[in-house]
């Protein structure tokens, strides 16, 4: 760096009126960079805050088109698949199956965005693989590396889907 003589050497030859106004701005410029991390912060928050509203937002439209449903005309398979479609759009996935326990087994009734014939029409033991293990136990089941996971749930169809990331929730 600069010498610090040098820096002083300068310092003597800027006349002291100058040098109150430089050290003046230099304050003041430091208080307006805090204003403005200040103000960053702020709108990084609103940000976060708006995308937290914009979501609650969705799920709360969820939320109300799967209560009016049982009241309208439509019958349960309708109901179901505007459950899947709605849950879709709301929470962004790409995939939903919605299911209904009949006896010992969980049967696909409706489905959004799955591929094949077989998935849409799946039928699982209760407490085998992801969405029977909900089924069974009614707690929400969440796995981001569903090659990876240790718990080995997969069957046939999630493999065939070549699903990566799958949450699964009763209601």
């Amino acid at each position: 760096g600069v010498p610090r003589h040098a820096i002083q050497g300068i310092m003597r030859d800027i006349p002291r009126a100058t040098r109150s106004q430089a050290a003046a701005a230099v304050k003041l410029l430091g208080t307006i960079l805090r204003v403005v991390a200040h103000e960053a912060t702020a709108a990084g928050e609103n940000v976060s805050l708006l995308a937290q509203q914009r979501q609650a937002t969705r799920e709360l439209a969820v939320l109300y088109t799967v209560t009016r449903a049982p009241n309208s005309d439509l019958d349960l398979e309708a109901i179901l698949q505007r459950l899947a479609d709605s849950v879709g759009e709301a929470r962004g996935v790409e995939a939903v199956n919605v299911g209904l326990v009949e006896g010992d087994v969980l049967v696909a009734k409706a489905s959004r965005g799955i591929l094949t014939a077989d998935a849409r029409t799946s039928r699982v033991r209760v407490g085998e693989g992801f969405a029977g293990r909900v089924a069974s136990s009614g707690e929400l089941l969440t796995c981001t590396d569903m090659q990876g996971d240790p718990r080995l749930y997969l069957t046939a169809t999630t493999t065939r889907e070549d699903f990566h990331a799958f949450a699964v929730a009763a209601i």
